[in-house]
């Protein structure tokens, strides 16, 4: 794991309190992978299931939500 994605696993909420060497103990134990999204990237779609958690590492994201009536709720 490198010093970056540990830097932004370490300001995660889910890790308060943690060592580093806890934390990439913890993640030696279960399986995930980084992924990189571009600016204006879509996400996720209304309806899609939610099969793992994911953690922003770095940067950020804004989600809007989108009804069937033409109406946008930003949350």
């Amino acid at each position: 794991m490198d010093i970056d994605t540990l830097k932004g696993l370490s300001a995660c909420p889910l890790f308060k309190g943690l060592t580093d060497e806890e934390i990439i103990d913890a993640m030696h134990r279960v399986r995930y992978r980084l992924l990189t999204y571009k600016r204006g990237a879509l996400f996720a779609m209304v309806g899609d299931e939610c099969l793992h958690a994911d953690i922003i590492i770095s940067g950020e994201m804004t989600a809007t939500m989108m009804t069937l009536l033409p109406t946008i709720i930003i949350q």
